[in-house]
Formats: C-alpha cells, structure tokens, sequence
C-alpha cells in the first residue's frame, strides 16, 4: 500500500525537478511529449498485463461461464452489466456520504493534500523572493520528495509489526492501523512552522527545506495509513472506499491551493504557514475519534452499505 501512495506524492516532488532540465536541454514542449509516452505506455500495460482481483467480480465471470456450459435452470441470474456499472459508480459516492468513518477520514486526508499542493504551487514563488534562486528552483521540491521516501521506508517496517503487537495474538482489528498516524502526523505542523517562518525571516535556504523534508514525511504515512485502513476495514469494496477517498482528497488538493497566494501576500509566510499548522493539528482528533470508534462506526447496523 505504501508502494501504491508513493507515486501519487512524489510525482509532484520530482516532476519540479526533472521538468527543469528536461525545458533546458530539449525544450519546454519535450515535457509534454514525455507525459504522452509514459502515461501511453502505461495504460497499454495496464490494460493487457492486470488482472481482475475482485472477488464477486470473479465469481459472476464463473456463473456466466456455468450459464454457458449446462443447464442454467438451477443457477442464478447474472447481474445485467447496465446495473452492475450504475451500482459500481453509486456505491463510493455512497460510502463517501453514508459511512462517517470514510467521510471523515477522507476529510482528513482532503485538508492534508490540499495542504501539500498549496505548498506545491507556492514554493517557487517564494524561493525566488526570498532567496533569489530562479534556474534550480525546482530542485527545492526534493525536500518534499526525500521525507516521502524515509516516510515511505520507515512506515513498511513498523506497520505491520505495530498491527501485530496490538492484536496480541487476537483479531487484527483495522483501527489497529491508525495510532501510527498520531505521532506521524504531528510532524506535519512541525514541518509547516519550521519552514514557514524561516521563510518569513530569509533563514538559510536549506532550513526550510528541512520542513518540507518533515511535511513530506508525515503526509506519506498519514496517506498510506489510511488507504491501508480503509482496504482492511472494507475489504469487499475496498476499490469503491478507496475512489470515495480519492474523490474528496483530490476536490481538497484542488480548491485548498486557490487560497494560497492570496493568504500569503495577505498575512506573510509565518503566520500563513502558521494557521496551516493549526489546522493539520486540528485534524489529529480526528484519527483519535476514528481509532475510538472507527469499528462501532463501520460495523453498527444504522451505518452498513448494502
């Protein structure tokens, strides 16, 4: 699972980077053609090489095979495709809207994207005020990149191993994937308040890298620890739970960072950061509430889906 969040925040990391040299050696529209080549060769694998996973998914590809092959007097009515696609693209805005354990943590995870992508589109910006580097500015969003990756490391080892402590030879209960989220997404505001005043203050550059070091680190686990809940907690329609949280993360990473340069300008980098930090310590009592009542909340009848 931390394998799979991993692209989805270091792309924005790297693509910085690697976008710069890519505009100076072969020119800006090279970057482009770069996206159609890998994005084409990806669908095309994707499309020949994966396979289906989805158990009930398997089990109607089956009946359908039986229908065929003998009598189907005995056997029960395939699902029509018409229903089965109008259900399958209901169903996660109905997980979304009906169950509070996903709303919330999808919640949570909206305010923490959209946090990183107002970062994402005000970094360079404020680099080049502040410390006058304009030609290597993207490599400043490595920062974010690296912490993602030591996050990414250090959240595979310690995981699985805390989620077996915890059982104590009993259930694996999925809320035993969230108090890793607690210190893990402490550092969040750390990291905001580290580099937005000393941003404010023009402190050496590598200082505030320091915070987007820290950010990055805390925003990959804190993605993966609930992508990895929510495929625990949902385990039959952990594709559906995983596109609800995708929808309303990616409304967060696409509204929150319209506000950005205008707080910015309005209340500087310090204060700016500073109330972003409020916020992501906010959104800690949220992981609390759900560790306390996430299995009451997704097993209670008033809350079941089908």
């Amino acid at each position: 699972m931390a394998i799979w969040n991993m692209p989805v925040l270091l792309g924005p990391s790297l693509g910085p980077a690697v976008g710069a040299y890519v505009s100076r050696g072969l020119g800006w529209r090279w970057n482009f053609w770069l996206l159609i080549i890998m994005t084409g060769a990806v669908l095309v694998i994707c499309a020949f090489v994966q396979k289906e996973t989805h158990a009930p998914t398997l089990q109607r590809k089956k009946l359908r095979k039986l229908q065929k092959e003998c009598d189907t007097a005995d056997l029960p009515v395939a699902t029509p495709h018409s229903q089965l696609i109008k259900r399958s693209l209901a169903r996660p805005l109905k997980m979304l809207f009906f169950s509070p354990i996903i709303f919330g943590l999808s919640f949570l995870t909206a305010i923490a994207y959209g946090t990183l992508y107002l970062l994402f589109t005000t970094v360079s910006e404020t680099f080049k005020t502040k410390y006058g580097i304009v030609t290597n500015v993207g490599l400043i969003y490595l920062g974010f990149g690296c912490g993602q990756i030591v996050g990414l490391i250090l959240f595979g080892m310690v995981s699985d191993p805390i989620l077996r402590r915890m059982a104590r030879g009993g259930e694996l209960k999925p809320e035993y994937r969230l108090p890793l989220m607690i210190p893990c997404s402490a550092i969040i505001p750390i990291g905001l308040l580290v580099y937005g005043w000393t941003t404010e203050y023009g402190v050496f550059w590598f200082v505030p890298v320091i915070g987007t070091f820290m950010i990055g680190f805390g925003m990959i686990t804190v993605f993966t620890s609930v992508s990895t809940y929510l495929v625990d907690a949902f385990p039959t329609y952990a594709a559906s739970a995983t596109a609800a949280n995708t929808v309303l993360r990616s409304i967060g990473g696409a509204l929150l960072p319209l506000a950005g340069p205008k707080m910015f300008d309005a209340i500087g980098q310090g204060w700016g950061n500073t109330l972003l930090a409020g916020v992501s310590l906010a959104m800690i009592s949220m992981i609390v509430i759900s560790y306390r009542y996430g299995e009451r909340l997704r097993t209670g009848a008033k809350y079941q889906l089908d």
